[in-house]
């Protein structure tokens, strides 16, 4: 879904097909749970089977949600850049936390059948991978985004804002998203490069340098140097 937007092709019916197809599935999905439930009795099978069937249904409704705003994006009916990057943070981070609360239910449902119902090794060896990747993995991977995120919003709040002085001298655009420099959201840097706040911090969601001289910006919190 999301490899739409990027491949640039707007024609409609080059996106219709992929929605109708995205949609279809998320239809027998939701159809092929209901029946269930509604011709067999609740069991451990039936609650393994809905929860799988609940995760593949948050991800196709997080991958639509992420499309629909990439969509928008494209035709400027966003105004507002830091918004549509905040919007598409909590799809993925509402995503993961879902994914996260069915993985340790489908752990607890296959540990529950490992001790009253059907008990066995390679039972126990699956439910091992499956803590492993699915839930450790997972966990550690959300966490560590959020501490980037965290890190990157103090270390640019900790930066001097540039004056006006300062953005005449320096004379250039924001090396980032290549517009001009403005007064009041515009930092510098300890390696005197000067950059919009809100792209710097981008940036530092993938590393804590210079985007220009990639020299580490090392933030000192009581002069913000």
């Amino acid at each position: 879904m999301l490899k739409l937007y990027f491949s640039r092709n707007f024609l409609h019916s080059f996106h219709h097909r992929h929605i109708y197809t995205c949609l279809s599935i998320l239809f027998i999905i939701i159809s092929y749970t209901t029946v269930l439930w509604n011709l067999t009795s609740i069991s451990t099978w039936l609650l393994a089977v809905t929860a799988f069937s609940l995760e593949l249904i948050v991800r196709l409704l997080a991958s639509l949600a992420q499309y629909t705003l990439y969509v928008l994006d494209a035709y400027r009916c966003l105004s507002n850049a830091d918004s549509f990057d905040e919007y598409i943070f909590r799809i993925k981070a509402i995503t993961s936390c879902c994914e996260f609360i069915l993985g340790v239910f489908l752990l607890c449902n296959g540990f529950y059948i490992l001790c009253f119902e059907a008990r066995g090794a390679l039972r126990a060896f699956m439910l091992a991978i499956h803590a492993h990747l699915n839930i450790i993995k997972n966990f550690r991977r959300g966490w560590q985004i959020l501490r980037n995120r965290r890190s990157a919003w103090d270390n640019v709040n900790h930066l001097p804002l540039a004056t006006e002085e300062q953005i005449q001298n320096y004379n250039d655009i924001c090396s980032i998203c290549h517009n001009i420099l403005t007064i009041g959201n515009t930092c510098i840097t300890p390696c005197s490069h000067l950059f919009h706040q809100k792209c710097l911090q981008k940036a530092f969601y993938a590393t804590p340098n210079c985007a220009l001289c990639l020299r580490p910006i090392v933030v000192n919190e009581k002069n913000g140097q």
